[in-house]
């Protein structure tokens, strides 16, 4: 994903966990020029556990004081603030009780007007992953704290297919006015999860509930893609992108005062 001025990624660097060919694939990853020369804010992904090319790639600060627990990955719990928007990244292969009390006294004591939430395993999925946070438990737990520190955008990935939610409160879609393509500051927060921009991707699955679903890709049919997002005072765009040709598949905005 990009959030103009920087790189947004919601972890998987790498498809082994032998550390000696992870090495080679975050060679591949930052092997253009203009990634070397642009911030990268980057969350653990469930394939990234075996942990050193994680710390070593990335200068990121340590996870706060007794957050995520000890097997947490250095620099996989943090925030950043660029211009008007607060950004929270924790790691859904960490403790999450502990990780989510951070989040939510960190959203609650900042006065950006914008609060946006990153995190590898998708809670509102389309994909082969689709019923694992409802089996675990976690698209409960999650959502109802980013209900309470008024989250307006989640960005999500570990399914391989595009998909954009509705404004979600209490796991139930927000009704929402749209005003020249802006949703007028819903009161509830948007799941975003990108397709990713490696091949591997997933199909779509035959099941998926609809209740939350705005729009929904495959990623087998529709291949590499990425997103543009740009924040500024009173508007947060959305944009998805099919990377091989630079089509324009989605777009979204939220609006407000």
């Amino acid at each position: 994903m990009l959030i103009i001025g920087s790189v947004i990624t919601n972890g998987d660097y790498a498809t082994t966990n032998i550390e000696l060919e992870q090495e080679i694939e975050y060679a591949c990853f930052t092997s253009p020029q203009a990634l070397r020369n642009i911030v990268i804010a980057p969350a653990n992904g469930n394939h990234d556990d075996n942990r050193k090319p994680y710390e070593n790639h990335y200068n990121l600060p340590d996870n706060p004081a007794g957050v995520g627990g000890a097997g947490a990955v250095k620099g996989s719990i943090y925030s950043f603030t660029r211009g008007d928007a607060l950004f929270m990244v924790i790691n859904t292969d960490a403790d999450l009780v502990s990780q989510l009390n951070w989040m939510k006294t960190t959203a609650n004591a900042s006065t950006a007007k914008w609060k946006i939430v990153m995190f590898h395993k998708s809670i509102y999925a389309v994909g082969d992953h689709i019923n694992a946070a409802v089996n675990d438990g976690t698209r409960i737990l999650i959502s109802a704290v980013c209900d309470q520190a008024g989250i307006d955008l989640v960005l999500q990935g570990h399914d391989h297919c595009y998909v954009r939610t509705y404004p979600m409160y209490n796991n139930a879609k927000v009704s929402e006015t749209i005003v020249n393509g802006y949703s007028q500051n819903p009161g509830g927060t948007v799941y975003l999860q990108t397709n990713g921009g490696a091949v591997k991707q997933y199909n779509l699955a035959t099941t998926t509930p609809e209740y939350y679903v705005a729009k929904k890709i495959s990623g087998e049919a529709t291949g590499p893609g990425y997103c543009a997002i740009e924040v500024t005072s009173t508007k947060l765009t959305i944009k998805f992108y099919r990377a091989n040709d630079n089509a324009l598949l989605d777009t979204y905005g939220i609006e407000k005062p």
